[in-house]
């Protein structure tokens, strides 16, 4: 017979959450994408409710976000919006630490390099796909 899985902690919001990503540095450490435009910091060891961190961080929704895969203190947020955002969480201020917006459809998935810190691409309602280089 195969194992029963089980719920360990469970956090709701009052929006649809569209995508979710573990740090690899922090094993406590989740971040979501949300309906409402936001992305929330979650500590998953915490007792059940509220995030850690509430960052306002799109006009339309958050599709997807995923943690750098070299630099693993930063994550990037892509959205409706046709923005896509690379954010620092360890910083105080919650504001992105840069900001890409040339799609011109909305933004349904990303990717960063597995070898560089600098290089992620998205992929777009607009049909296309973009790699982008945070040094240019």
């Amino acid at each position: 017979a195969s194992p029963q899985l089980r719920v360990i902690s469970s956090f709701d919001t009052r929006e649809g959450m569209f995508s979710c990503c573990w740090s690899e540095v922090n094993p406590d450490i989740v971040v979501t994408a949300l309906g409402d435009g936001s992305v929330k910091v979650w500590n998953v060891n915490l007792p059940e409710g509220r995030p850690i961190q509430n960052i306002v961080a799109h006009q339309r929704e958050v599709s997807t976000v995923k943690w750098n895969l070299v630099a693993k203190d930063v994550f990037l947020s892509a959205s409706w919006d046709g923005s896509a955002k690379v954010w620092n969480p360890h910083l105080p201020d919650q504001v992105p630490v840069n900001t890409l917006a040339e799609h011109r459809g909305f933004i349904y998935d990303a990717a960063w390099s597995a070898q560089s810190p600098f290089h992620f691409c998205t992929v777009s309602a607009d049909h296309t796909l973009k790699t982008w280089d945070l040094r240019a």
